[in-house]
């Protein structure tokens, strides 16, 4: 359910001010969807900070809510653009997030430790 709304739509926001990583943010890559989210650590890390955002989605200041209209009427109204940061946030997924990926980081991070107690 959660992903069939996803795949419907054009641009996920998540205006939250406390994330503690943001899976929901990943969750809209793997549809190819444009995000925008709030300026705080973990959405940051996640999205990129040059100024308004990063190459998949877009920051705005938490609880500005003019900020966050104008970022979603710019998105709603560019096409290409929610394309590109669609497209750029699924290639961010592939290459960091998926579960080969993560289980194979699990398994070297286990690995070290085991190799630490011999």
């Amino acid at each position: 359910a959660k992903y069939d709304v996803l795949e419907t739509c054009d641009v996920f926001a998540s205006p939250s001010g406390h994330e503690s990583f943001g899976i929901t943010i990943i969750e809209a890559w793997m549809k190819k969807k444009p995000v925008v989210g709030c300026r705080i650590p973990a959405t940051s890390y996640l999205v990129g900070e040059n100024g308004r955002g990063g190459e998949t989605g877009r920051l705005v200041d938490y609880k500005n809510h003019t900020q966050l209209a104008d970022v979603l009427v710019e998105l709603l109204l560019d096409k290409d653009l929610r394309e590109c940061l669609g497209n750029a946030g699924y290639k961010k997924y592939k290459k960091n997030f998926t579960k080969s990926v993560i289980g194979e980081k699990y398994r070297r991070f286990y690995d070290k430790i085991l190799h630490l107690r011999q």
